[in-house]
């Protein structure tokens, strides 16, 4: 499920992936790189504004290439719990922000919910079949 930039200068996206390992939340840079943390490369720094608020600072992982960022499960539920209670914000990540509007939100969750994930054939089981004649 990927929520786009709010506007055509806006150079975020968010993105939510379900799969048999639960629930992944990432946002990827359009454009630029996210720039690494001096004391751990391996992460960078978003800040989290909402209206009326102090600023709250996220510290997910960098991966390969530095437009893909993974946020921790413990910041990627405070996200979802905005976006589903209607909650606008905005995110920064260096030069790059995106306004966070949670239109529609709450049913495409529900949906990407809803959606059955099977689970891998035991293959242990399945191969007796395949190499034996009938």
């Amino acid at each position: 499920m990927l929520l786009g930039p709010d506007s055509s200068i806006a150079d975020l996206e968010l993105e939510v992936l379900r799969n048999r390992s639960g629930l992944s939340f990432y946002i990827n840079l359009l454009f630029l790189e996210a720039p690494p943390l001096r004391n751990d490369p391996s992460r960078t720094e978003i800040i989290l504004l909402k209206e009326g608020e102090e600023p709250f600072f996220l510290y997910p992982h960098l991966l390969e290439g530095g437009q893909r960022l993974l946020l921790q499960k413990e910041d990627a539920e405070l996200l979802i719990h905005a976006l589903l209670n209607c909650c606008p914000f905005a995110l920064k990540i260096g030069r790059s922000q995106m306004n966070v509007i949670p239109d529609n939100f709450a049913p495409s969750y529900e949906k990407l919910l809803s959606i059955p994930i099977e689970m891998p054939v035991n293959l242990e089981k399945g191969c007796e079949n395949l190499f034996h004649a009938s």
